[in-house]
């Protein structure tokens, strides 16, 4: 695997692209003393045995870190650590790592978030947030009927919380109201009814 390019991240790290497609980053004083310059060859067994613990050490703590502050998807990590210039395989292994040691689950994630929006969220809305974070499709609908989601309740709430007169609305206001609602995923149907 031949280094083709070495270009500065910041003053301490630089990223190193290899001639197979591997990206990843590195200090400059591994990089040093590793003796990686532009145009050498990197074997095999070179990569296997220094970089790739170097890199293993290294996103295990940013996985931690990420994690610290709130609970994410698989997809969300995995977003998260490619921007970090991690290689897949390496990220492919701490997520294995994550996943056994359950820092992420995206099942459990799945019903904190429903369980945590369910009153205020519309189904359309949380189903489109949870697509956005990586969940299936397949999954979302399976879970989705454990649920009951009162959409007319949470439209009424919206209505009350404006200090809005339904009675009272002309047309261009019922629209305004029409499309805030339409924009957080409550269905035509349900807000023509409490219109």
């Amino acid at each position: 695997m031949e280094v083709i390019n070495i270009s500065k991240i910041d003053k301490k790290r630089s990223k190193i692209e290899l001639d197979s497609g591997i990206i990843f980053a590195l200090y400059n004083g591994e990089i040093y003393k590793l003796k990686i310059k532009e145009g050498i060859t990197l074997d095999e067994a070179f990569y296997a045995a220094k970089i790739v613990p170097i890199l293993k050490s290294r996103i295990k703590e940013r996985t931690i870190h990420i994690l610290k502050s709130r609970d994410r998807t698989e997809k969300e990590l995995r977003d998260k650590l490619r921007e970090g210039l991690y290689p897949e395989e390496i990220i492919d292994y701490v997520i294995d790592w994550a996943k056994s040691h359950r820092y992420i689950d995206d099942e459990r994630y799945v019903e904190f978030y429903i369980e945590s929006n369910v009153s205020k969220k519309s189904k359309n809305r949380m189903l489109y947030e949870l697509r956005q974070k990586g969940i299936s499709k397949e999954y979302l609908e399976d879970i989705f009927e454990e649920y009951e989601i009162d959409e007319k309740e949470q439209i009424k709430k919206f209505l009350e919380k404006k200090n809005i007169d339904v009675g009272n609305l002309d047309f261009k206001a019922k629209g305004k109201i029409l499309n805030q609602l339409l924009g957080k995923g409550y269905s035509y149907e349900n807000i023509m009814r409490c219109l």
